[in-house]
């Protein structure tokens, strides 16, 4: 499994939405949005402030507004721009870096 290290900035509520083609429900939840540096071709990197999904896991998360943060991820590519993206797994909660390590 891979981690991701990043700053929790913030978490907020979503609405439960219906997937137009397949008539799926998803229920309402919570969406985090994490901080972190990504690399960029030529040397260097950029600030990447990331929405995602962590559905009923939103209190866990709200805990650590602030914190440098360890979170299992998982990659999935687009199909239609074959461009990588990354998604927090079901009930994966987030572990604070302590300073000290």
């Amino acid at each position: 499994m891979l981690s991701l290290t990043a700053t929790v900035v913030n978490v907020f509520p979503t609405s439960e939405f219906v997937d137009k083609k397949t008539g799926d429900v998803t229920p309402a939840g919570h969406k985090v949005q994490m901080q972190y540096n990504e690399p960029v071709k030529g040397g260097g990197e950029k600030i990447v402030l990331k929405d995602m999904n962590v559905r009923l896991h939103g209190d866990a998360y709200k805990k650590v507004i602030g914190k440098l943060v360890s979170v299992p991820v998982g990659i999935w590519v687009d199909t239609e721009t074959r461009k990588p993206g990354l998604y927090i797994p079901d009930g994966s909660l987030p572990t604070v870096f302590n300073s000290k390590q």
